[in-house]
């Protein structure tokens, strides 16, 4: 990517319109980052004060699609090398690496449940070590002998706990802020039928709301062929069945060979990768996950859940996921599917669901204001006048249009 002029640096004023008092650089590392930014930016972005500029980091081997998701939204974007040439009032960002080269206080966020699986072991001729949990690697967190971030935003007290086992220099920087994604769910509730109505889930019918994380231990990599079988196997007359997958599936292998993939699946609501998901908690009667978080954020919205792929193994003890597979049943792909849904829905218990939400966030319903207030103190800017808010999440769109 050359190049670009525009609303930063020392020639920032040059074409613009309004002149921002504080620029903020949005650091992507992946499509699954962005959209956790997506959730916390328009705290800031709002605010005529403020210019966000954009940029990818060249440190994820999962950062393929991130430059197109940002230019589909319309984002200022600047090439890295570029970002690293400049000064930032703040920078944010929800991914790992290359964050030492950012010429700004860093705002570091997690993204999903938090530490909850073991890193993947990528394929290599030297032995294997230890895995780390994923998102908990030391390396990306310390450079140069100091902690990278200014400011790392938490979900949860655990978390902050498990932070500090690897990294305890990170002790003063280290702030619960909650969780924004899940809070998002929450102010959906009262949109239910909405959402219903948007999926094409009519009276007397149950929607099944699947969600696969990526990887060949999630559940579309476990079982390729379990949407094609839902769709075939429950009665039309009373399922809809919507799936959500992990934006790495379709970014690592493209938008076109996923809907070749699903094609065999008629009348499935396939949501796209940016959003949707959240939507579809809201609208389901029941759950077909994984140890994916969109798993872990269904159960802890009171839905009915069964798993179809769980990497025990994996899966840190009395972490979210763990807790999740405590939950939620298994499926058996060998038996028949109607009986075991019907089942799970029926032997559903809904206090269950405080456990997970109290897993997930320890400010339930106050990430938005506590995210904004840190964001413009970072910043050395009077925050607005006006509530920070958390709204609800947009209609879903299934792939191929409204559902009629």
């Amino acid at each position: 990517m050359e190049y670009r002029r525009g609303p930063f640096g020392i020639g920032r004023s040059k074409g613009a319109t309004l002149t921002a008092e504080r620029t903020v650089l949005a650091v992507v590392h992946h499509v699954t980052a962005a959209t956790r930014l997506a959730d916390v930016l328009p705290l800031v972005e709002r605010d005529r004060r403020v210019q966000v500029v954009y940029t990818v980091a060249p440190a994820s081997v999962l950062s393929v699609g991130a430059t197109e998701y940002l230019r589909a939204a319309g984002a200022v974007e600047i090439p890295f090398e570029q970002a690293a040439q400049n000064r930032f009032d703040l920078a944010v960002s929800a991914g790992d690496g290359a964050l030492q080269h950012v010429n700004a206080p860093v705002l570091l966020l997690q993204h999903g449940m938090g530490p909850s699986v073991a890193a993947r072991r990528w394929d290599g001729a030297g032995p294997p070590v230890r895995r780390p949990l994923a998102g908990l690697a030391r390396q990306n967190y310390v450079a140069g002998g100091r902690v990278i971030a200014s400011a790392i935003g938490l979900s949860h007290p655990a978390q902050r706990r498990q932070l500090l086992d690897v990294v305890p220099e990170a002790e003063r920087v280290a702030h619960v802020v909650g969780d924004p994604a899940y809070d998002r769910v929450e102010a959906s509730f009262g949109r239910r039928d909405a959402y219903r109505d948007a999926l094409g889930v009519g009276p007397g019918r149950r929607l099944v709301f699947v969600t696969s994380t990526w990887g060949g231990k999630g559940l579309v990599g476990s079982c390729p062929d379990i949407l094609r079988r839902l769709v075939t196997e429950l009665p039309a007359e009373r399922y809809v069945v919507a799936a959500a997958l992990h934006p790495v599936i379709w970014n690592w292998h493209g938008r076109r060979q996923v809907l070749a993939w699903t094609s065999d699946a008629p009348g499935l609501r396939l949501l796209p990768p940016e959003e949707g998901w959240r939507a579809a908690i809201v609208a389901a009667d029941v759950v077909l996950g994984d140890c994916g978080s969109v798993t872990a954020y269904s159960a802890a919205a009171g839905r009915p859940g069964l798993l179809g792929a769980f990497p025990d193994r994996d899966v840190a003890p009395d972490s979210t996921a763990e807790a999740v597979g405590r939950i939620f049943p298994r499926l058996d792909l060998d038996g028949p599917l109607v009986p075991q849904f019907e089942g799970c829905i029926a032997s559903h218990r809904p206090d269950r669901a405080a456990t997970l939400r109290d897993r997930l966030t320890g400010e339930p319903g106050r990430a938005a204001p506590r995210l904004r207030a840190l964001m413009y103190k970072m910043m050395d800017l009077p925050e607005p006048e006006s509530p920070a808010s958390t709204e609800p999440v947009p209609l879903p769109e299934p792939i191929g249009g409204p559902v009629r």
